[in-house]
């Protein structure tokens, strides 16, 4: 199901950052429940004191040159180089686990930082090196799990990135694959053993 990032996880987003001079951030989260061995986290950012913007953020419990799983969501949040594991990171990575991977990357549909996702505006939201990170890491990942929700139709955005997205799954909700607009379920509330599927096409508009 899941292939390894090739070389490595560290290898490939240091190649990035340095082709789109962006600033890698890495860190340490402790030994906690949720992860009981520790984790290792390298974050590929905007060069701002206080970035903008996120393009990727890989976490490994395991070897890098493992299966890993690239997580498709919608816009990252603030607050996550502190070294505090996040609940979504967390679902996340029980799941990337369950799938007998031993580490994940996040990119997003959108790499405004803003725990508030009303607050994307158009124009500004994307990033401009966001289409590149996700090309990249989701060409790289054996495994693509889309998850951004209902927020990815915005602007079509989540039909733009469709051609990069090689096979992408997705979970279904209480019986149904996705939401009535045609976007995946965000992963917050699914069962842990909820089984992937793969995502549908996107219904064609109504003229």
């Amino acid at each position: 199901m899941v292939n390894a990032l090739a070389p490595t996880i560290s290898a490939l987003m240091r190649t990035l950052g340095k082709e789109r001079d962006l600033t890698l951030r890495s860190g340490q989260f402790s030994k906690t429940r949720g992860l009981p061995h520790g984790a290792n986290w390298l974050g590929l950012y905007s060069c701002e004191t206080e970035p903008v913007y996120r393009y990727a953020f890989a976490l490994w419990w395991g070897e890098q040159q493992g299966k890993t799983a690239a997580w498709v969501l919608l816009n990252p949040a603030t607050g996550d180089t502190d070294g505090k594991s996040r609940p979504i990171l967390t679902a996340c990575r029980h799941r990337s686990s369950s799938w007998g991977c031993t580490s994940l990357v996040v990119v997003n549909l959108f790499a405004y930082r803003n725990r508030d996702p009303k607050q994307l505006a158009e124009g500004s939201a994307v990033g401009e090196h966001n289409n590149r990170a996700l090309e990249v890491i989701t060409g790289a990942s054996g495994l693509t799990v889309a998850a951004w929700g209902a927020g990815g139709g915005k602007w079509q955005r989540s039909m733009s990135v469709r051609p990069w997205l090689d096979n992408p799954q997705c979970l279904p909700k209480n019986g149904t694959v996705t939401t009535l607009n045609g976007e995946p379920f965000y992963p917050k509330g699914i069962r842990l053993d909820t089984e992937l599927v793969p995502l549908p096409e996107p219904p064609v508009p109504v003229r």
